[in-house]
């Protein structure tokens, strides 16, 4: 990831984890990160922040400005809990 450009700090702002986001699915395909059981410890910190992104839009706790910058990713809002036999 450090060739990819990606943010380490936790505590990035929201553009510094949608830039993330953009690397990720740069490199996935997808904006599906997960939040355990990834390729690495930053996939995870990545993951976290998509699922307080979820929780804070189910809130209406994003701006209008957050939102499009998700869904211009395809950002999926639902849970993507999926089963493992699959």
């Amino acid at each position: 990831m450090n060739d990819l450009d990606f943010t380490w700090n936790s505590y990035a702002s929201f553009e510094m984890r949608i830039h993330d986001l953009k690397v990720y699915k740069a490199a996935n395909g997808h904006c599906n990160v997960p939040t355990t059981g990834g390729k690495d410890a930053v996939d995870a910190v990545l993951g976290r922040w998509c699922c307080t992104m979820r929780a804070s839009h189910k809130k209406k706790k994003l701006s209008d400005e957050e939102i499009r910058c998700l869904n211009d990713l395809d950002f999926t809002w639902n849970n993507l809990r999926k089963s493992k036999s699959k």
